[in-house]
């Protein structure tokens, strides 16, 4: 019974910590698109062991309807930044088109792609977290 204690409590280890969080553009409940955090572990589609994830933002220019800006933002023309989980190749071919995805930055840490302050937060307890979990994990075991 302690191996397969012992085994559970190392898959929880390991998914969180192979796990990548970024910071992605969602929309809130008022339709607003706001900088939210996102896990790879629910889009394993996209990435997965064999994909690798990236967290990826850049700046882009509003105009073109698209979803990502709103209509007034559209119409202004802004530019703004976007945040997003995509694969490492794909956040490296966005970087190599700097007239479109511009001050684009791939990284590879949890919630490392922010470019604003706001999000500091988010990040912090998102660190503190995993230590907790890690170091919980780490008592039981010892106690085992």
């Amino acid at each position: 019974m302690a191996l397969v204690y012992q085994l559970a409590v190392f898959i929880i280890a390991l998914q969180s910590v192979y796990t990548l969080k970024c910071y992605v553009l969602a929309a809130d409940n008022s339709g607003a698109m706001v900088m939210t955090p996102a896990d790879s572990a629910n889009m394993t589609v996209l990435c997965n062991s064999t994909v690798p994830c990236a967290c990826a933002s850049y700046k882009m220019k509003c105009g073109n309807n698209g979803t990502a800006c709103t209509i007034i933002e559209n119409q202004q023309g802004i530019t703004k930044w976007v945040y997003m989980l995509t694969t490492k190749d794909m956040c490296t071919q966005m970087a190599a088109v700097g007239s479109v995805y511009m001050s684009s930055t791939c990284c590879y840490t949890d919630l490392c792609n922010n470019q604003t302050s706001s999000a500091t937060s988010s990040k912090i307890f998102y660190s503190l977290s995993t230590l907790i979990i890690l170091l919980v994990i780490m008592i039981m075991v010892k106690n085992i």
